[in-house]
């Protein structure tokens, strides 16, 4: 795995650029976000999804969320309901995932149904690999399925210490503060449902 030192507010052209060609090669790519460090591949290529599962020994079938660079870009890849678009415009950049269909050609892999969660994040990594990329980009926790999130480089490579393969890059910003992942909601019979409690409270 290659170590890429980053600045966790700042993105320079030149990594960023790294990083984004590590993408579009199929490689996995390890990045801060708001929480814990996720994994980062491009949703749209088979083989680096099934890579992704591989690594983390995640089932086939068990979805993983995305992350776009933008409430546009969200938008033109995922249908989101009117009522968890009101949550949208108060929450993103943030911690808040909702779930939607569809409307890019995901691969197989992220789910065995049309939907899928999708997240504007407030950290500014995960957001320019997805405006680099041109759409959006997994971001799974960067761990071993089971393992605790990684909050660090060490906590990474302890996690991953057994695997067959490692991710390509990390982007690394150094430790990174505990917090709670982000809050999952749907549209439910017009309502919001709650699928996991995060960061952000829904009353």
């Amino acid at each position: 795995m290659r170590i890429l030192k980053v600045d966790k507010y700042r993105v320079t052209k030149r990594k960023l650029a790294e990083a984004v060609a590590v993408l579009r090669a199929g490689g996995v790519v390890v990045h801060p976000t708001e929480s814990s460090y996720g994994l980062a591949v491009d949703p749209a290529n088979r083989e680096a999804v099934r890579r992704l599962f591989e690594l983390k020994g995640r089932p086939d079938g068990k979805p993983v969320l995305v992350v776009a660079a933008s409430v546009g870009q969200a938008e033109r890849n995922v249908v989101i309901h009117p009522v968890l678009k009101r949550l949208v415009r108060r929450c993103w950049p943030g911690p808040l995932t909702v779930v939607g269909n569809s409307r890019l050609v995901f691969c197989h892999g992220l789910g065995k149904s049309r939907s899928i969660a999708v997240r504007v994040p407030a950290s500014a990594w995960p957001r320019a690999l997805a405006a680099g990329l041109g759409r959006p980009v997994t971001s799974t926790s960067a761990n071993r399925s089971d393992d605790p999130p990684a909050y660090s480089l060490a906590a990474v490579r302890r996690s991953f210490a057994a695997s067959t393969f490692q991710p390509d890059l990390m982007l690394d910003v150094g430790p990174l503060p505990r917090r709670l992942p982000s809050t999952i909601v749907r549209e439910r019979r017009g309502r919001v449902e709650v699928l996991r409690s995060g960061s952000i409270a829904i009353l």
